[in-house]
């Protein structure tokens, strides 16, 4: 409504430009160029009848040509916002120019559909929600926003992980985003991004993040890329860590998923967890990795893991370093120049992991530990052991799967006061042959195969002071069954009554003692000729006691 020198109007941006420019040249013909104040009593988005400004006023120049509208101030529900505009259509390009700013500005549903297609698109991008001191700036080179957060929290679309309580300053134009020193938090988590993004046709972001205390959970997964959430979940990795991706160079795939990405990034192991052949639990270190991703699929990596302590297949060890390496032709993971301390000894190794698109996981590794501590590795409540172990193991199968493990072992002890040989018979798992005995053995050795879950062995030899044993047999820990048959010379058993004759009237015949039963309760019965019956027991004690 137009009287006298106040103006009442209620605008519609959806209005077309030749209706507006019609009105514009009507308004100014009976008023002449002057200038007026206005009053907007209220202005709708697009087709939604919803209240976008209210209690908006302002001074106005209009003439048949021009239109310039300053101190132009509003209100929509606690935010307030000012506005300039500059119109002029005086020549056959129309050119307009205007800024608008509102502090503690509600991010709802009603701003979106009111927003230019381009701001939309941008508002695609970051997803944000919650409210923010803005301020946009349109000209001849497009529209700049610029958004300073007061309570937000943003879901960025190439990393879909929900920030809560954002700071620091975004700027988007038709086609670019900024983000300027973003800092939030997730949970407990710390989180800091940076770079900038391409909207164009082909879009690509070029950001460096930095995270503390951050969860290895679902959601972090999920958010991730494809080729590092299939390693997160190949590897197991779970718990706390901290990250410093120093550069991605992140490229969209659009609605098929197959993302490129170049990367180098810094884990910070924080009492994480994972599987690297043996099960490590307790990580504190760091991982360095270097890579590329080409169709959404791990292409090369390269890195180097230092881990400072950890738990390794329940035992305490140190020092663990790795190296990490593929090719761009080859599907599988190098894991080389393992090094470490375990359980008190040398630990060293190689392997290759490989992880299909179809099909389980796959490993291949070889295992090295020398000069460990018997006592660690095989506690025994209330009893102290003194001896040291050296082992090997070479083993291959598929991730999850114990019935595909194929390989063989080798185990060496030496010491005072033994009970148990420990056996790294599987990725996860060290396990101890634990022999019924109630005297100790000296030095011991066993050459084994696996088979599943099946051990087969093919030479045990125990030795004390003036007794040797040796055997074969089988542990079968799928059914939880023992079967070991081992044969001694020993020569105190020519002193026992009756024994003594048969045995040297064989000429020293071996004495053959079998162990059955369960692996928890394994039973031992001996014979010689079919007619002696002993225990290993009876072996050992006989051997003290002369």
């Amino acid at each position: 409504m137009v009287g006298g020198d106040n103006w009442h109007l209620i605008v519609n941006p959806a209005a077309g430009q030749g209706a507006g420019r019609a009105l514009a040249q009507e308004v100014a013909a009976r008023l002449g160029a002057g200038g007026h104040p206005v009053t907007c009593l209220e202005t709708t988005g697009p087709g939604s009848g919803q209240v976008l400004v209210s209690d908006v006023s302002g001074l106005i120049h209009l003439t048949p040509g021009q239109l310039s509208l300053s101190n132009a101030v509003g209100r929509r529900g606690d935010s307030t916002l000012k506005a300039r505009l500059d119109a002029d259509w005086s020549t056959p390009q129309t050119k307009i120019s205007a800024t608008a700013s509102a502090d503690n500005l509600m991010l709802d549903n009603a701003l979106y559909q009111g927003l230019p297609k381009s701001l939309q698109e941008d508002w695609d991008v970051v997803h944000p929600q919650g409210t923010v001191d803005a301020s946009v700036d349109y000209g001849a080179d497009g529209v700049q926003l610029k958004i300073h957060p007061r309570q937000l929290s943003v879901t960025p679309a190439p990393v879909p992980y929900r920030l809560d309580i954002v700071q620091g300053l975004l700027t988007a134009t038709s086609s670019k985003v900024v983000l300027d020193d973003i800092r939030a938090t997730h949970g407990k988590a710390a989180i800091s991004l940076s770079g900038h993004g391409d909207l164009g046709e082909h879009p690509a972001w070029e950001l460096r993040l930095s995270a503390d205390q951050l969860p290895v959970d679902d959601e972090l997964v999920q958010a991730a890329p494809a080729a590092a959430a299939d390693l997160c979940e190949a590897l197991k990795l779970q718990g706390t860590i901290g990250l410093d991706i120093s550069r991605l160079a992140y490229r969209p795939g659009g609605a098929d998923g197959k993302d490129d990405a170049d990367f180098a990034t810094k884990l910070s192991l924080q009492g994480a967890s994972m599987e690297i052949g043996l099960s490590a639990r307790d990580m504190v270190g760091s991982v360095d990795l270097a890579g590329l991703v080409r169709g959404g699929k791990l292409s090369r990596l390269a890195g180097r893991c230092a881990v400072d302590t950890l738990s390794l297949a329940g035992r305490q060890a140190a020092n663990l370093r790795f190296d990490l390496a593929k090719a761009s032709d080859d599907q599988t993971v190098q894991v080389s120049k393992l090094e470490g301390v375990f359980a008190g000894g040398d630990i060293a190794g190689d392997g290759q992991f490989s992880f299909p698109d179809n099909g389980p996981g796959q490993y291949d590794v070889s295992l090295i530990l020398r000069d460990a501590d018997i006592q660690q590795l095989t506690p025994i409540e209330g009893k102290k052991i003194d001896g040291r172990l050296t082992a090997s193991l070479q083993m291959s199968g598929d991730w999850d799967q114990p019935s595909s493990r194929r390989g063989h072992g080798n185990v060496s002890i030496i010491g005072q006061d033994l009970y148990n040989i420990p056996l790294m018979m599987g990725l996860l798992q060290i396990s101890d042959l634990t022999l019924p005995l109630s005297s100790p053995f000296s030095d011991a050795t066993a050459r084994y195969n696996i088979d599943g879950q099946k051990l087969s062995f093919e030479q045990i030899n125990l030795k004390s002071k003036d007794m040797s044993m040796s055997g074969t047999g089988d542990l079968d820990f799928a059914a939880g069954k023992v079967s070991l048959w081992f044969v001694t010379d020993n020569p105190a058993l020519l002193s026992l009554p009756l024994v003594g004759p048969l045995i040297q009237g064989a000429k020293q015949e071996l004495l053959k003692i079998h162990v059955s039963g369960t692996i928890e309760k394994p039973k031992v019965s001996a014979r010689s000729f079919d007619t002696i019956t002993t225990t290993v027991d009876q072996v050992f004690k006989n051997d003290q006691q002369k």
